[in-house]
């Protein structure tokens, strides 16, 4: 349904405005983020909503592999947050994965 993915882009990562300095991105700009297990290409927003040290990829869900009759996901695809996540690590306990507070590095894209 087109109407589900109207109005601004929500699947941009959030990035602090002086650690986008320090990775020498800025607002509106595609940067490089970077897991032990993926690197890709992620959207950027700078805001003052983040903490600094701290980056956020809302409604990462990504569509890249969108079946044909999906065509509204596949017009929006956008980027998987699972992609960045380690499958190998995992909560001691129940030994389940990981999914926030996973260690990234960002860059430039140039």
């Amino acid at each position: 349904m087109p109407i589900l993915v109207s109005g601004h882009e929500r699947c941009v990562l959030l990035v602090h405005p002086i650690d986008a300095d320090r990775a020498g991105v800025r607002d509106g700009e595609v940067a490089v983020l970077e897991s032990r297990v993926h690197r890709g290409f992620v959207p950027v927003h700078v805001t003052n909503e983040m903490t600094p040290g701290v980056v956020s990829l809302p409604h990462g869900w990504g569509h890249a592999n969108s079946a044909p009759w999906q065509r509204v996901a596949a017009e929006h695809q956008g980027v998987s947050a699972n992609d960045w996540t380690d499958d190998s690590d995992v909560e001691a306990i129940v030994g389940q994965s990981i999914l926030n507070r996973v260690p990234v590095r960002l860059k430039a894209a140039g």
